[in-house]
């Protein structure tokens, strides 16, 4: 009948086509096939959902029409526009826009998801090092976003399923109280805002730019030793507050004498932005004996030190900026001195319990004398 849906095959896999407020729609259903019949089904309720939803008027006729790179810019247009402090631009421009950003919303499938993650598996870095899975994952969730605002707004209806890669390589790094003297002692060398720098991270957990690039004078109170963050300089568009310990304290009251409120608060000794700090940071890391440490293992060490003295995760939590459970856990880091200390206080424990145990049981063989 004129204005039914049809199913063909194009390629591997099933198209549909069918009428929206006059206009023609085709589309890929997102479901492989082949000319026995393989997916026909699977693919023919796809249509029939489509043309219900067609039918109350739900489904755009652009849909068909739209471009990855629609989505995306439209993605990062709704961050902008909600404060979201996003770094995922290089990722859509390096890696994903040469592969899928000249492609149709609709042609996004999970082979051609597949074939993404295969030749970015075949990459090379500046060092000879593939990417990690881990780094291909936040791609294909920065992608993912942008297909689910757009369903969630009604330009798209049909989300693919993305082939996400196991994570094996989750970095435990973290800093230990006796190596932080001389890692604080070697920042020093290179100047008071570097110093700075390191106690805010070891001290508070926070992330790099929330410090180096965000920190404003007018943010910091002297008189009541507060720190407030606006929703504007952090990641998860949350405001933070903190109180600033005796250390922080001075070093940052330092950092920031004869500055105005808008100026940055930690600058380098002219008065320059403090920019990229990596040549910095891995002269002191060496200098200091710790050639391999990152500036975001002083985010786990912040956490794990806060965990150790007993606070509750919530306010660590408040304090590091860590918006999801599963990501904070991820940074409470146990190694074997932790666990030789928990075995020490058991051990301690069992020693306290019989020896009240004794103390007890000579009592009740050796009871007072009764006063006359």
């Amino acid at each position: 009948m004129k204005g039914d849906g049809t199913l063909y095959l194009r390629g591997t896999m099933w198209w549909a086509s069918y009428a929206v407020r006059g206009q023609r729609i085709r589309t890929s259903t997102g479901i492989q096939g082949n000319a026995k019949g393989l997916g026909r089904r699977e693919a023919n309720d796809w249509l029939k959902q489509r043309q219900a939803e067609a039918a109350l008027g739900i489904v755009t006729p652009r849909a068909d029409k739209l471009m990855v790179a629609e989505l995306v810019d439209q993605l990062f247009k709704h961050y902008r526009d909600h404060g979201h402090k996003s770094d995922d631009t290089h990722r859509w421009t390096k890696h994903l826009a040469p592969f899928l950003g000249k492609c149709k919303a609709a042609d996004i499938t999970p082979v051609l998801l597949r074939q993404y993650i295969a030749q970015r598996k075949g990459e090379k870095g500046l060092r000879g090092d593939v990417p990690q899975n881990a780094t291909i994952n936040r791609e294909l969730a920065l992608l993912r976003a942008a297909f689910n605002l757009a369903r969630k707004e009604e330009r798209l209806r049909h989300v693919p399923y993305f082939p996400m890669l196991p994570e094996d390589n989750v970095r435990e790094g973290f800093l230990r109280d006796e190596d932080y003297g001389r890692l604080a002692e070697e920042a020093a060398k290179v100047g008071l805002w570097l110093r700075t720098l390191v106690a805010l991270y070891y001290n508070f957990g926070w992330r790099k730019s929330e410090a180096a690039e965000h920190l404003k004078v007018g943010q910091i109170d002297l008189t009541s030793r507060t720190i407030l963050l606006s929703r504007y300089s952090t990641k998860n568009g949350k405001p933070k507050r903190l109180k600033m310990t005796e250390e922080v304290f001075e070093l940052v009251a330092a950092s920031i004498a004869g500055k105005g409120p808008e100026d940055a608060a930690i600058t380098r000794e002219d008065g320059s932005p403090v920019g990229d700090f990596r040549k910095a940071w891995r002269s002191i890391c060496v200098a200091a004996g710790l050639p391999n440490l990152l500036v975001h293992d002083l985010r786990r060490s912040a956490v794990r030190n806060l965990r150790r003295l007993g606070f509750a995760e919530k306010t660590i939590m408040e304090i590091s900026g860590h918006q999801t459970e599963s990501v904070f856990r991820r940074y409470d880091i146990t190694d074997e001195a932790d666990l030789a200390e928990v075995a020490a206080a058991l051990d301690r424990k069992r020693e306290a319990d019989l020896s009240r145990q004794a103390d007890l049981s000579q009592l009740s063989h050796n009871p007072p004398a009764t006063i006359q």
